[in-house]
């Protein structure tokens, strides 16, 4: 008896380290709800086959922007608490046989693109925090 009491006491405190053990506390990657960051990275990226372009892209405050003599290939970043906020960007070449190109970023995943060999092209995209997944 006296054999298997000390077995079983054994056992109980060799369970107690595995639970302790799993109990360990990251180094902090997790961030709950209430501290998750409402602030949101917007990125502008455009290519251009020829010479530089004009660029009209929504801000942060989602007011458009004219951007003219931009070279061929440029981004602009911002941050913002941008939520449920239609994003426009635009790229016009120099003449209508330009390969032009956009793309819009949130949180550092492409969210949309568009291409064009017309000189013009027009990326749109809604921002909606809840539903993007990031």
């Amino acid at each position: 008896m006296k054999k298997i009491t000390q077995a079983a006491i054994a056992l109980s405190f060799i369970v107690c380290i595995f639970l302790f053990a799993s109990c360990y506390k990251s180094s902090g990657d997790y961030q709950s709800p209430s501290q998750t960051p409402t602030q949101t990275v917007v990125k502008y990226t455009i290519s251009s086959s020829s010479g530089n372009v004009t660029v009209i892209y929504t801000d942060k405050n989602g007011q458009e922007v004219t951007v003219n003599n931009v070279p061929p290939t440029w981004t602009f970043s911002f941050t913002a608490d941008i939520n449920n906020q239609t994003l426009k960007l635009t790229v016009i070449g120099m003449n209508n046989t330009v390969t032009v190109g956009g793309t819009i970023s949130f949180n550092g995943h492409q969210i949309a693109q568009n291409s064009s060999t017309s000189g013009t092209v027009t990326v749109t995209t809604i921002v909606d925090r809840m539903h993007a997944g990031y």
